[in-house]
């Protein structure tokens, strides 16, 4: 007699055999690393806003939030873009 019962994961973790299986995998991982770039973008948007906030009118200082600044943002445009590549050549395969 199983006490537990039988353990499966969701539906949407199943990979699948074969290549299928290698896409799901694969496309699992790039969702993860879409997910760690917005959280980046908004860890560092929000650390360059407070530290131009808190500069103190330091030149120095500002010059560096807004550079951090810029980077998010120049980070979260690559990535919306990537992602509307890859989004395509999804379609284009289908």
């Amino acid at each position: 007699m199983n006490a537990i019962g039988k353990v499966s994961p969701p539906p949407q973790l199943q990979l699948g055999t074969g290549e299928g299986g290698l896409n799901n995998l694969l496309g699992n991982i790039v969702g993860l690393f879409f997910a760690a770039g917005g959280l980046a973008f908004i860890i560092m948007f929000v650390w360059g806003a407070v530290a131009m906030i808190l500069s103190g009118g330091d030149k120095e200082a500002v010059a560096k939030a807004r550079a951090r600044i810029t980077w998010a943002i120049i980070g979260i445009f690559l990535l919306s873009l990537s992602f509307f590549i890859m989004q395509r050549r999804r379609k284009e395969r289908a």
